[in-house]
């Protein structure tokens, strides 16, 4: 693995990861990304890129779509189930329209042809990380929720479905066979452990765990 480094504030989090058998070609990206901030890793091959990955590491990946052995599309479907959020940027030599669409349609960001414009280049990677962060966030938040839902009892939990379909203390009391009294208790200690102002508030978190997706703020 060929790596570059530089302090890049704005980026310090975040790493690009280059995939191409095009030596020559790596070399230039290396050289244009790290001018530009980038925390850069260089790889010669999807295996190689296999062999290093770890999931826990944030950053976008450039990926040459048609490579020999182990394809840019292999190693796309490769990470499905194991990278998460990461964004990824297609380059091809070719114009392989067909090749470009499927791995649109499997979640690339971009699909850029050789030579690429170096500015181009670096506009859509600064597209790609932001959209990574907001993920990463979403996910953290979608993760955060659910640790505080883990705080609620089974009948506080019950209590919280009921109050999200909107349903008055009263009704609830009705329902569960118990004093209006109990349930607001209840109902307090569930806003209290879900951190909520309110059922409204509550209604967002609970939403955005069964979706996965954070609550809009």
């Amino acid at each position: 693995m060929n790596a570059a480094s530089t302090n890049h504030p704005s980026n310090a989090s975040s790493r690009v990861f280059v995939v191409d058998d095009d030596q020559a070609l790596r070399t230039m990206l290396v050289e244009t990304l790290t001018a530009a901030g980038l925390v850069t890793h260089a790889y010669a091959s999807a295996d190689e890129f296999m062999a290093d990955f770890d999931p826990r590491v944030t950053g976008c990946l450039v990926l040459d779509l048609n490579m020999p052995g182990t394809s840019g599309l292999e190693l796309q479907h490769w990470l499905g189930p194991r990278g998460g959020h990461i964004p990824i940027i297609f380059l091809t030599g070719s114009a392989d329209v067909p090749t470009a669409v499927e791995a649109m349609r499997a979640g690339a960001v971009d699909c850029l042809q050789k030579p690429v414009d170096p500015e181009v280049l670096l506009q859509r990677i600064g597209a790609a990380l932001e959209l990574e962060q907001r993920l990463r966030r979403v996910e953290d938040n979608v993760a955060e929720n659910r640790r505080k839902l883990a705080r609620l009892s089974t009948r506080e939990r019950e209590i919280c479905e009921m109050l999200i379909e909107g349903l008055a203390s009263k009704e609830i009391g009705r329902k569960l066979a118990i004093s209006t009294r109990t349930i607001e208790h209840h109902r307090a200690n569930v806003l209290h452990k879900i951190e909520a102002a309110n059922v409204v508030e509550l209604a967002r978190i609970l939403l955005s765990v069964r979706h996965g997706s954070a609550p809009p703020r």
